[in-house]
């Protein structure tokens, strides 16, 4: 990928002259690291035979640092407080792991299916690469309960579960998500019917192609859960891959 870019960007000077090193953009390697345009992604139906399994209100939260600090910042508001050891895991876990916060949410007339889905109950939930490679979670945690309310005759349930995947492979050291690729889909499959979440990359230039721009942290998106709730359900993986 770093030759690529530099090749784009020497081209057009090696016609009049040779390229200096000052004229070459440094780029940092936590730059070339996949990283979201966006932390937050709705539900997208892909195709199926029930279009309203979930409802509109079905998202997934992509938790990276920014989003991290978001929820941090929800504790402290909140006055809860944060233990400086679920401090140190937290930080493990986000040099590790993908996790993603699920938020499924079904108002389907069955309400038996409705309640099944929003648990992942017969559903097949993974990742997948601009190169068609399935990536199934290492853990999948469901929330604790079940939300539910009317909505009018029917009820919607809603569960907020934690999905949990390996940023590299653990036997060949391989990124979860290729340092190249132009997005990735986290897909919820189950009941004869596919729907996704889909993460775009973060821009590495500018409009001119000239400047490398580092995405930020996006601190607006805490989602459902704050800091220590999160972080809690997850210290599992510190204590079994630590």
């Amino acid at each position: 990928m770093l030759a690529v870019l530099a090749a784009a960007l020497v081209l057009p000077a090696c016609q009049t002259r040779g390229p200096k090193q000052e004229d070459l953009p440094v780029i940092p390697p936590e730059a070339l690291v996949f990283r979201p345009e966006s932390s937050l992604s709705l539900m997208h139906l892909d195709e199926g035979r029930y279009p309203n399994l979930f409802s509109p209100g079905s998202y997934a939260l992509w938790v990276d640092e920014g989003v991290a600090q978001a929820k941090l910042q929800k504790d402290l508001q909140e006055g809860v407080a944060v233990n400086a050891g679920l401090a140190e895991d937290a930080e493990f876990i986000l040099e590790n792991y993908i996790v993603f916060e699920c938020r499924l949410e079904s108002i389907f007339p069955d309400a038996s299916i409705a309640y099944d889905v929003i648990g992942l109950r017969n559903i097949d939930v993974y990742l997948v690469s601009p190169d068609s490679m399935r990536v199934r979670p290492i853990q999948t945690i469901l929330g604790t309960h079940a939300d539910e309310k009317p909505q009018g005759a029917l009820k919607e349930f809603g569960r907020t579960n934690l999905i949990v995947f390996p940023k590299k492979n653990v036997l060949s050291g391989v990124p979860t998500i290729h340092d190249g690729a132009p997005g990735v889909r986290l897909v919820v499959d189950g009941f004869n019917s596919a729907f996704y979440f889909e993460w775009t990359r973060a821009p590495l230039l500018d409009a001119e192609g000239q400047t490398i721009v580092i995405a930020e942290p996006e601190p607006s998106l805490a989602g459902r859960l704050g800091f220590s709730a999160f972080y809690s359900k997850l210290r599992v993986l510190v204590h079994m891959f630590r």
